[in-house]
């Protein structure tokens, strides 16, 4: 997935380093090579993701029977579930799936009851003990509740085997997230130390571009997140032996916020795939298969342009001892110019 990114924002002469798993840089064979990037992978993903946008989601609801009960209440649901999609915005989060999808192959959605939503019915000052034990008021206000919805990356979520296709396969599903100290209190109402957790960010590289040309690239590495704690879910299906399942919501090293039945039916995880691979948890993305192509294509027009300029250029045969090495590198090739010998 980050060997996507990087070709996809034109870092192309890099590759996976097998032995630490990082991406690295490739250096060029010979410092007159010409590796300039001519990036066609870009277009084609921004014409699929332009394509894609322009598919109307509005969910509607069949009726389950001919009857004309059932037919109104099918009108009704379709409007209930039309008002939420507008007040969620889920365009544009069905946008960003969109970017995901073409990125790494996959996109998840996880849905949940946020009881901080909807209408509000009552607020009350409580008077908390902070740590150092001065005691403060602080105001809470309860909410009648309402279904939410949000997008998961594929680096943060950890399969229970990444052999079993689907989500509906796998028995656990564990959720690994970053977040800052100020969304984990919104979230679960717990105040947190924050620290440094690395995540990944653009960042800008040099990249070699031949014949003494430099060109600046952008890069997928890793960057340091200050003041943030990590968020681990557990999920875990009904079964016989546990016939309503397992949550647990652990925020840092020490702070247990659930430990329970899962308050759903199933788990709440949704997964877009980009292109399927049979017996496969995660999907594949159609940058995997056009980067081969993508080298193949960087090579063949750099290998044209060193042969031009060798036409223009040339090669000069001079005697040993018979120039002055340094004031023809330098002079020896200007037009006009004298040549001392």
């Amino acid at each position: 997935w980050t060997l996507n990114a990087n070709f996809l924002v034109g870092n192309q002469y890099c590759e996976v380093n097998p032995y630490r798993n990082e991406i690295e840089q490739l250096q060029p064979v010979y410092d007159w090579l010409n590796r300039e990037t001519f990036n066609n992978i870009a277009p084609l993903i921004e014409t699929r993701i332009a394509n894609l946008k322009k598919i109307n989601y509005m969910m509607k609801v069949k009726p389950a029977t001919n009857e004309l009960d059932d037919y109104d209440k099918a009108e009704v649901s379709t409007s209930v579930l039309q008002y939420i999609q507008q007040e969620s915005d889920f365009e544009s989060k069905k946008n960003t799936a969109i970017y995901w999808n073409e990125l790494c192959g996959n996109c998840f959605w996880l849905s949940w009851w946020d009881k901080d939503k909807g209408e509000m019915l009552v607020r009350e000052t409580a008077v908390v003990v902070g740590e150092d034990g001065v005691e403060q008021k602080r105001e809470q206000a309860y909410y009648q509740g309402d279904i939410d919805y949000g997008l998961i990356t594929p680096y943060e979520i950890f399969p229970e085997s990444i052999f079993k296709q689907g989500v509906e396969a796998q028995r656990s599903i564990i959720l690994e997230q970053v977040k800052s100290v100020e969304d984990i209190y919104d979230l679960y109402g717990i105040d947190v130390e924050g620290s440094n957790i690395e995540t990944f960010e653009l960042t800008p590289v040099a990249s070699g571009g031949g014949l003494g040309y430099e060109n600046t690239v952008i890069s997928l590495g890793h960057r340091t997140a200050e003041n943030a704690e990590k968020v681990v879910t557990y999920f875990e299906r009904p079964s016989r032996t546990k016939p309503n399942g397992k949550m647990i919501i652990i925020v840092g090293d020490e702070h247990l916020v659930y430990y329970g039945d899962m308050p759903y039916s199933k788990i709440p995880i949704i997964q877009t795939v980009c292109h399927e691979v049979a017996g496969q948890f995660f999907g594949k993305s159609t940058i995997e298969s056009l980067i081969p192509l993508q080298r193949t294509y960087n090579g063949c027009i750099n290998s044209i342009h060193e042969y031009i300029k060798r036409l223009s250029l040339g090669n000069i045969l001079v005697e040993e001892g018979s120039v002055d090495i340094e004031e023809y590198e330098d002079h020896g090739l200007e037009p006009g110019a004298f040549l001392v010998y």
